[in-house]
């Protein structure tokens, strides 16, 4: 080859080509994985709604009754709502301050709401666990048939 004529060989332009084609690939595989993450937060957000769709009304026209309700949605969530009376610190858990004092009326009770939503397909189904308190004015009958 002569002084004037430069040029790039046959094996650098494959070694160039192959480089391309890695980083092409680890690029493709990054928008995959963030493609899915994507996906996954948007479940997720999704059954944040959902969860507080149902907790929001949940015994809105009624005063709370312990048991267990189930609900499924059209975009595919399922959810069951269990509901107790609350007589202090929730299982496992440390409670309030020392010394803190709850003052309730006599006719008010407080409700645990424990919902659980779930989602997917059935070899990987998902869920995720909300839990509220209610206050309920069990007074609050009575007092209209006056």
């Amino acid at each position: 080859m002569r002084a004037g004529h430069r040029g790039f060989t046959l094996l650098e332009m494959i070694g160039a080509i192959a480089i391309m084609a890695i980083s092409f690939a680890v690029l493709l595989e990054a928008l995959g994985s963030s493609m899915a993450l994507t996906h996954k937060a948007d479940r997720h957000s999704a059954a944040a709604l959902v969860a507080q769709s149902v907790l929001d009304s949940a015994f809105v026209m009624s005063s709370p009754a312990p048991g267990v309700q189930h609900g499924h949605t059209e975009d595919g969530f399922d959810w069951d709502l269990q509901t107790r009376q609350w007589h202090g610190t929730p299982s496992g858990g440390s409670g309030s301050a020392p010394g803190a004092v709850m003052m309730m009326a006599q006719n008010q009770q407080l409700y645990r709401l424990d919902l659980t939503v779930r989602w997917g397909p059935q070899g990987r189904r998902r869920q995720a666990h909300f839990a509220t308190l209610r206050l309920a004015n069990t007074m609050r009958n009575e007092g209209r048939a006056r």
